[in-house]
């Protein structure tokens, strides 16, 4: 009897410390997006996508053209805002006749005019204002190609992965890069590592399907220029493989919860 009661605790210990090794990866769900519904956002428009800017690297006599709306599902609605830039020296908004003039529209063209940093700022009503750092610098060497460490994964739902990044040449003065996601309901990504080399990938209360991240470079290579972007694919499903960092995969954890379960199981039947 003793022993029957002794095989019953150590399965339950077994079974708890099998569940936790099935669920220890998984991610709780967060706001994948970067501004809620009604918010005021500064963006971007390419192809179809809108893309927030939250910062932007321009050269001296660079033009750079700006789009300003809210939020609405998720969609950005263009809407007429107030803007005003706080460095004149350094960048002003075309139509500006002086420092602090503020120019209103849903599209703002911003003129590089010298090195260092300004910041643009868009307000509406009684909302929030949004800023976008600008920075200028004179004579940079422009960046020719991004490159991402893997063209295609996948992730088991509720897991998550590492992509990075990297800006060719590598003594390109603008480096910095903003990730998204073409659908942050399939695949999501980390608000704290959104901008910079290395993004996290979340898929935990997600649907699962494929999605396209992006490493997109903040710096157009000059007026009228390109911004250079990598692209990597990101099945999002439900079994079979995934990618995580760390190396270990679901297939590890049955097994190892399905050992756990196994062994109170053989030594009861033998007695």
């Amino acid at each position: 009897m003793r022993s029957r009661r002794l095989v019953s605790v150590l399965f339950i210990f077994c079974a708890l410390v099998a569940c936790y090794a099935f669920t220890a990866g998984a991610e709780q769900a967060v706001n994948v997006y970067p501004a809620a519904d009604g918010d005021v956002i500064i963006y971007e428009l390419v192809g179809n996508a809108v893309l927030p800017v939250y910062s932007a690297l321009m050269g001296v006599g660079e033009e750079r053209v700006f789009l300003g709306g809210v939020v609405s599902g998720d969609v950005a609605v263009p809407a007429n805002l107030s803007w005003t830039m706080n460095r004149w020296e350094v960048a002003r908004i075309a139509g500006q006749a002086a420092e602090g003039d503020i120019i209103s529209g849903s599209r703002v063209t911003v003129e590089a005019w010298g090195e260092g940093d300004a910041t643009l700022k868009a307000e509406l009503g009684g909302k929030e204002p949004v800023e976008c750092k600008i920075y200028v610098q004179n004579s940079p060497v422009p960046v020719e190609e991004v490159r991402i460490n893997k063209e295609e994964i996948s992730i088991l739902d509720g897991y998550t992965d590492v992509l990075t990044a990297s800006v060719m040449p590598p003594h390109a003065d603008f480096r910095h890069l903003t990730w998204y996601s073409s659908n942050p309901e399939i695949v999501g990504i980390d608000p704290t590592t959104r901008t910079g080399n290395r993004v996290r990938l979340l898929t935990a209360g997600l649907q699962p399907g494929t999605a396209y991240i992006s490493a997109l470079s903040n710096y157009s290579g000059g007026r009228g220029g390109e911004r250079k972007s990598a692209v990597c694919t990101v099945h999002h499903t439900v079994e079979g493989p995934r990618s995580v960092e760390g190396g270990c995969n679901a297939g590890g954890s049955f097994a190892v919860a399905g050992l756990l379960l196994a062994v109170p199981l053989l030594f009861f039947l033998r007695r």
